[in-house]
């Protein structure tokens, strides 16, 4: 398998973290890899817990970071950064199955659809999964298909403009994330329906990789006033809310 840089971006999660990172780490898997993180900014601590752990921890290549917080937009600083065939954008807190970047990376190159532009790890939704929600007709002929794995299912969506692909944990060819234009400048919510939206306009897919260990969101719940401004930056974007 090609080598995978695992992308991670973080801002004002300092508790988040310092839990999760290094877990994520962890179960990376036996894959050639690198580790880039990026701070957006904080000024809670986050940068500095990362700095010192990135000193101690060799699995870490680099920790960057920037005085104002760029968004979602900072993943494309780490993007071209990187020298991995593939990135690997995960979130900071997310629990991850063990070997996440070795199987991914080895189911998209099973897979082997040189249309497919993301595939991103299927994670629990209510009734059922983020995949799922979206109805299986998304999934099947003529709008897409679903290729058995050895450890669950690939549903691939030729279609995308009903849904999008699910940033928690996403892959993609780091040549063509960066052709695409990786992420808009100035988002901070809904990046993900835009992305999808691109991809399909230039006549590639997006996939989910859905086996029985999905990966957990171990952030907390939004409350009412986050909520709110969330789905109004959804909004503007054109993003389905409650995303």
């Amino acid at each position: 398998m090609k080598k995978v840089s695992v992308l991670i971006l973080t801002f004002n999660r300092l508790k988040l973290t310092e839990k999760f990172v290094p877990v994520i780490i962890d179960r990376i898997g036996k894959i050639d890899h690198e580790v880039l993180i990026w701070d957006n900014g904080s000024d809670d601590g986050t940068y500095d817990w990362l700095e010192n752990y990135g000193t101690a921890d060799c699995r870490v290549t680099s920790v960057h970071a920037s005085e104002k917080n760029f968004g979602m937009e900072a993943i494309n600083f780490l993007a071209e950064k990187a020298t991995g065939e593939y990135i690997l954008k995960i979130d900071d807190d997310i629990l991850p199955p063990l070997n996440f970047a070795q199987r991914i990376v080895r189911t998209f190159e099973t897979v082997d659809e040189p249309k497919l532009a993301y595939l991103a790890w299927d994670m629990p939704w209510t009734n059922g999964s983020f995949a799922r929600r979206s109805g299986m007709k998304l999934y099947n002929d003529p709008y897409g298909k679903r290729v058995e794995t050895v450890d669950g299912e690939v549903f691939i969506s030729y279609n995308t403009s009903p849904w999008l692909v699910n940033g928690a944990c996403r892959l993609s060819p780091r040549k063509l994330f960066l052709e695409l234009g990786g992420h808009p400048e100035g988002i901070l919510y809904g990046v993900d329906y835009l992305i999808t939206k691109r991809a399909k306009a230039y006549g590639y897919w997006i996939g989910f990789y859905s086996p029985a260990d999905l990966i957990q969101h171990m952030g907390g719940a939004d409350s009412k006033a986050y909520r709110k401004l969330k789905d109004a930056l959804l909004e503007k974007h054109g993003a389905p809310k409650h995303v």
